[in-house]
Parts: C-alpha cells; structure tokens; sequence
C-alpha cells in the first residue's frame, strides 16, 4: 500500500445531486458552462470518427490538433503537450519533477486537486495563507518561497474559490528570482480573464502553464487539457506521458473547437452581464462576495446555519453551488458559478426574490 494514503485527506468532492435530475437541474457547482458544446462541433466530430478505424488505438501524434492548439494558443506547438485535462497534466508534472520529500508551496484556499496529486507523489505540502481578505501579500509569499526553496510552486490565475488574479509582472519578478524552483500557473480560467503568463514560457525554462476545456468551452465531458512549457520540460514529459490515452473523439472535438472557437466571446460576454445582474442583487441587498475575474462568485454568509439554509433552498429549486465548509477559513462561504443561458434567469430571480 502506498504510504502516502496513511492519514491522507482526500480532494473534496461536492454532492452529485445535479445527475439524479440532469434535464432540471442548474449545475452551477464546479464551474463549468451551463451551456455544452455547439452541436455544429459536436456533428462534425461524429462525420470525421466515422473516417477512423475505432478498432485502433487512437492517434498518438495528431498533427491537426496540434496545428489547431498552438494556432489558439498563439505560441509554438513544440512548448505544448495535451491529455485527458489539466488534472492528467499535474499528475505527468508530478511524476517529472517530484522527488520523494520535494516541497511543493500551494496558495490557500485554491484549487485542492493538485495538492492530492502533489502529495501522492510523496511531496512535502506547504502552504501560503491568503490574507483575510484573500489577497495575497506578495512580500511575504516571495519570503516564503526564499526560505522554504520549494520545488514546485502552484498557483492557480484567476484563483479558485477566490476569482482574484496575480499580475504577469510578478509572476516574472518571482520566476526571476527563483530559477530553480518551477512555477506551474493553473489558467484553467484564462478565458475568462484575458491576460495569461504563456509568452513568458518564451524566456524562462521554469514557468509552466497549464489550462483547460472544461470551463469556458462548454466541453468538460470530453476531458482534455494542455501544458505550455519549454522544450526541456516537454522532453521529460514525454517520458511519462502515456500517447495513447487521449480518446479518439476527444482529440476530433478538441480540434474543432480551437478551430471554431469564436463562439466562447459570446458566452463570456453573457456571463459577465449576468455575473454583474447578480452582484447588484447582492449589493442591494448587503450580501458580501468576493468579486471574481472568473465564471464565478464567492458569497459569505451570516452564519454557518444561514448558509446551509440558502443551500438547502437552492438544492428545492434544482440549483446546486458549492458549500466551502472543509476549510477553516472558508466556512462561511458558497461558490456559485455565473452561467451564461437563459437558464440562469431562475437563478437571479430566486436571489432577487427568495434571498
């Protein structure tokens, strides 16, 4: 048995009620879209699976896909790899550059999956407390990384829960400053925000950016995410990388939608609107929030009991958020996604008239 499972606390999944009613329910729990992908893509990727022998393993160099990704992407296909979603890729960055008792420096709160990989991997977990307000104090974050010399440090841009960001020119100071630490910036919500750290892959070989489908593409289902890093880091991955596991269909969708990707800027401009519908609610009616750069809200509550009390009447109307009781400093708070359907209508008429 693998030692790390001793006293090991595992990712924190929310309720899956959202799948006992999936024609009814508003899934507005793990910020994805609340809108799929365009079924223009989704029947061009069904025409072209028909051209493949489903009898073999899937391409292991699909040179379209590539074309496709580094054309989004703006940057050279040689920084990219691609797999099963980000979560596959933190788990190949683990596996190239953990050692056994190797200190990995995570913000907190954030994104809580990277740690389970990290500490399967037999890293030394540390973390960097965000201020009260969950902003980071950049002075004492570089401190931390010059006392502890961590091999790796996450951070995810924008953050989750939180939805604030870190701008490129500190990333850049602290990849500076720290050449033999590696920085691995999680832009699952790059879309969303607009401002990413890849051309600084470009010049330092210990940045490291990692994103997604599964959030603005409306193509979480599909599983499929990339790494951006110098060709040093790419060789190695390839190492551990296994070529064969990224499905067929998944690669064939995939390359459709950075091909025909346009349609997101919609969505996003959607969202936005219904992010700024709610948070007027909310300022009416004197409910903090953390104001995000990402399809979401952080929303605090009186108490631990009101929160379970708005959860509970949510979950009566179909609607499911995501219940921040397994942390201490987070226990008052709900993440609720912003969507971009008309769907989310009931959600901002429940809050304007029910909250």
């Amino acid at each position: 048995m693998n030692i790390a499972l001793n006293n090991f606390k595992n990712y924190p999944l929310s309720k899956l009620k959202a799948w006992d009613d999936i024609e009814n329910s508003i899934k507005l729990d793990w910020n994805e879209s609340d809108e799929g992908i365009p079924q223009e893509i989704v029947d061009k990727s069904i025409s072209e699976l028909k051209t493949y022998n489903l009898n073999w393993y899937p391409p292991i160099l699909n040179v379209e896909l590539e074309n496709a990704l580094a054309n989004y992407a703006q940057i050279d296909g040689k920084y990219i790899r691609y797999a099963c979603s980000s979560d596959v890729i933190h788990e190949y960055l683990c596996l190239t550059l953990i050692n056994p008792l190797d200190k990995v420096l995570i913000l907190n709160p954030t994104y809580d999956n990277f740690r389970k990989t990290a500490e399967l991997n037999r890293a030394n977990i540390n973390y960097f407390d965000l201020d009260e307000d969950f902003s980071l104090n950049q002075d004492s974050f570089t401190e931390k990384i010059e006392n502890i010399s961590p091999t790796i440090v996450y951070i995810v841009n924008p953050n989750n829960p939180t939805g604030s960001v870190i701008s490129n020119e500190y990333i850049e100071k602290i990849v500076k400053m720290f050449p033999k630490t590696y920085f691995i910036i999680d832009e699952a919500y790059f879309e969303f925000f607009g401002i990413s750290a890849v051309n600084l892959v470009k010049s330092f070989n210990n940045i490291i950016i990692t994103r997604s489908l599964s959030k603005a593409f409306g193509a979480a289902s599909i599983r499929f995410g990339y790494v951006i890093a110098q060709e040093n880091i790419i060789s190695n991955i390839d190492k551990v990388i296994n070529p064969k596991n990224v499905p067929l269909f998944t690669q064939l969708v995939a390359k459709n939608i950075f091909e025909n990707h346009n349609y997101i800027y919609d969505r996003i401009s959607k969202m936005i609107e219904n992010k700024k519908s709610l948070m007027k609610i909310f300022d009416r009616k004197a409910v903090k929030y953390l104001n995000s750069n990402a399809n979401f809200l952080f929303v605090k509550c009186e108490s631990i009991d009101q929160k379970l009390e708005i959860i509970s009447s949510l979950e009566g109307e179909k609607i499911y958020v995501r219940n921040y009781s397994h942390l201490e400093s987070t226990v008052l708070y709900f993440r609720i996604t912003i969507g971009s359907s008309d769907n989310f209508i009931k959600v901002l008429n429940y809050f304007n008239n029910k909250f």
